[in-house]
């Protein structure tokens, strides 16, 4: 049987049969479809589905990174619609979000829906929906928007730094898949029973001419063509893409390092985007700043990059670099003209990683960044313009530094606490004495003048110096307290003294304390994570002592998972395990086999004498093994109900949660020291 077919290219009329591949007489087009060989429409199905397993990537990924003096902003295309939504731009918003969002994926679907064959529609709606997808592809925006993506690279180059994301790459695969689907879609396919129900450009719509017998006989017969093979490896390109699309967003978090927030009294002009950078390398970007719950500071959530999360850890300190000018100079003097960034100082690489911390408001003294030195105190009748952060000098070289200039708690003298770095400790002899080295000293008699003039940095910001005589005396402890001279004496600057090193010993009696880590499992809302927390345990006789929240399990735990290990020896720890007491120390027996271990190798188990400290006063904190103790002087410590709390300048490492804090001058046991990310504390409770 034949049927009239009307030639979609030239327009000849011709007799086809059925059931056979034919093709014009006049310019050999297909009257299947011009696509026939290729499958039909099954190219622009697989085309259309390639492009929506690329949409989500396209449109969720980073986009565009630009960077103008120094402040670098990241943002995805759904970001930047929500972007400006939010900053009233509704019209322009709208345009973008129905135009390039909306409509790109409405033509997709719309095509994928005419190019099967599974669930065809009816030939009214067949119809309504290709004139649909005709009317959308005029108004899509999808190469629209990527030519003014590529415009701005070309044009804003010198004025802007651009870097692509893995976003503008999955858009750019995307558009050029949609482009690709609309062209392999042949509208011709949709003829059924030789009624065309929707037709392209050029080619006449509607039934086949009707024409008489006689004159259908005269009509050119069409040729035929031998059959071709459907190609079904075009069903490989929507797993291309969809293996595509899972790749790009498996790199984009494994880019994605852990997330922190710092709090600040106040932000000094960060905004979101800023930098975190620590010795010139950038380790972060700023992605959100807000006022604090409490509205007495605020808060910047910083995305780490992984190489820089070993950075955040407990004791990290935080501060803002800005411009600052004083009479020893300048500072910050890069975010003149660029942006404000934040830095940090790390902390012990055992110090276990966080995620909340308290910035500094101003950049901290160097010389605490060589823990372990000594703290004294100075007395004087004048201030003498003294201001922490000047430095304190012996033969012009810098040795330490000033921490605070205070008035006494009677307001008689003016004190000020001075940090001596570890390396120079020795020097603090009980005979040494202090003198105000700011400025020219110039005193004249009728024999001659003495003139004294320091370094620049004392000449323009001040300072403090040093002078040993020829029989120093021997070392002090911590907290000792000096008397600071107005000038120095002539004589002074002429002793030369040899002063070997040395150091305050600590109490010959040390605790017996082991190492613990606990291990749990956290409930979290989304997924699980494993989390762990280390300290120091006391031995006593058959049982150990330790913080509550190191010896029970935590709250948030899952059941079953948390684990105690103490020394060499593991328990498993559960929620009915009966803890006695309601104070943050707690005890539990030690494990069997670890018992046995101490016995055999201490007869029994050195416990310094307790007692109650009504005032601070210098102590050490002991750990276990071959952990050096760290001095804390008493002027260092306040008074608390239940102990003394500790100046959060001084860095306490957290690995020493849970350590013993001995006296100086006796040895006596004095409490225990407990280390949290708010405050740092001795406490002076026994455990139940």
């Amino acid at each position: 049987m034949e049927h009239l077919r009307s030639c979609h290219c030239c327009g000849l009329i011709q007799r086809v049969p059925e059931e056979v591949r034919a093709v014009c007489v006049r310019c050999c087009t297909s009257f299947d479809s011009w696509r026939a060989r290729l499958g039909g429409n099954r190219a622009a199905a697989a085309w259309a589905l390639a492009a929506l397993a690329l949409y989500v990537p396209a449109v969720s990924l980073p986009f565009l990174r630009i960077q103008r003096l120094g402040h670098a902003s990241e943002s995805n295309i759904v970001a930047g619609v929500r972007t400006l939504y939010a900053e009233g731009h509704l019209l322009v918003a709208t345009v973008v979000l129905l135009f390039s969002l909306v409509l790109p994926v409405v033509k997709l679907g719309a095509l994928l829906l005419l190019s099967q064959r599974t669930w065809r529609l009816p030939e009214r709606y067949r119809a309504l929906t290709y004139r649909l997808v005709e009317h959308l592809g005029r108004w899509g925006m999808l190469d629209v928007l990527l030519v003014a993506v590529m415009v701005a690279f070309v044009k804003l180059g010198g004025l802007l730094e651009f870097s692509a994301g893995m976003g503008l790459v999955a858009f750019t695969t995307f558009v050029l898949l949609s482009l690709a689907a609309s062209a392999a879609f042949d509208p011709y396919s949709l003829w059924d029973e030789g009624i065309l129900v929707a037709s392209g450009a050029g080619a006449p719509s509607g039934p086949a001419p009707a024409t008489s017998a006689p004159l259908a006989a005269s009509l050119p017969r069409a040729q035929a063509a031998p059959p071709s093979r459907g190609a079904r490896w075009w069903w490989l390109l929507p797993l291309l893409a969809l293996l595509a699309a899972g790749g790009l967003i498996a790199n984009s978090l494994s880019q994605r390092g852990r997330l922190i927030t710092i709090s600040f009294r106040d932000g000094h002009g960060l905004v979101a985007g800023d930098l975190l950078r620590y010795r010139g390398i950038e380790c972060g970007v700023v992605e959100q700043a807000r006022l604090a719950e409490d509205l007495a500071g605020v808060e910047f959530d910083v995305r780490l990059t992984p190489a820089a999360e070993g950075l955040a850890r407990e004791g990290a300190r935080f501060w803002i670099v800005r411009p600052q000018l004083d009479l020893s100079g300048a500072a910050g003097l890069d975010t003149v003209i660029g942006p404000r960034y934040l830095t940090l100082l790390p902390p012990a690489d055992s110090a276990p990683p966080a995620t909340r911390f308290a910035g500094l408001e101003h950049p901290p003294l160097p010389d605490l960044e060589q823990p372990g030195g000594i703290e004294v105190v100075l007395q004087s009748s004048q201030g003498n313009g003294l201001r922490g952060g000047e430095g304190v000098y012996y033969r012009d070289v810098r040795i330490g530094g000033v921490l605070s200039s205070t008035l006494a708690g009677d307001g008689s003298a003016i004190e000020t606490r001075i940090y001596i770095r570890p390396q120079y400790r020795h020097l603090i002899r009980a005979q040494a004495v202090f003198f105000n080295a700011s400025g020219v000293h110039l005193r004249g008699s009728l024999t001659g003048f003495n003139l004294h003039v320091g370094t620049l940095e004392t000449l323009l910001r001040g300072g403090i110096g040093l002078a040993l005589p020829p029989e120093p005396g021997p070392p002090v402890a911590a907290g000792h307290r000096f008397r600071l001279h107005p000038h120095p004496d002539p004589e002074w600057l002429d002793w030369q003294p040899a002063v070997t090193g040395g150091s305050l010993a600590a109490p010959s009696v040390r605790p017996v304390l082991l190492p613990a880590l606990l291990r749990w499992t956290h409930d979290g809302f989304f997924r699980n994570s494993p989390r762990e927390r280390r300290g120091w345990v006391l031995v006593d006789g058959s049982h150990c002592s330790g913080p509550r929240d190191l010896l029970t399990v935590p709250a948030g735990a899952l059941g079953g998972t948390a684990s105690l290990a103490i020394a060499d020896a593991t328990l498993e720890l559960t929620l009915q395990d009966d803890v006695p007491g309601e104070g943050p120390l707690v005890a539990r027996p030690l494990p069997e086999s670890l018992r046995e271990k101490l016995e055999r190798e201490n007869s029994r188990p050195i416990v310094p004498p307790a007692r109650r400290a009504e005032t601070p006063e210098d102590l050490f904190l002991m750990a276990g093994g071959d952990v050096e103790p760290t001095f804390v002087a008493a002027v260092r410590c306040t008074s608390l109900p239940e102990g003394w709390a500790i100046d959060r300048v001084l860095p306490i490492p957290p690995t020493l949660h849970g350590a013993a804090a001995v006296a100086a001058r006796d040895g006596a046991l004095l409490g225990r020291l407990l280390v949290s990310e708010q405050e740092t504390w001795i406490w002076f409770g026994s455990p139940p």
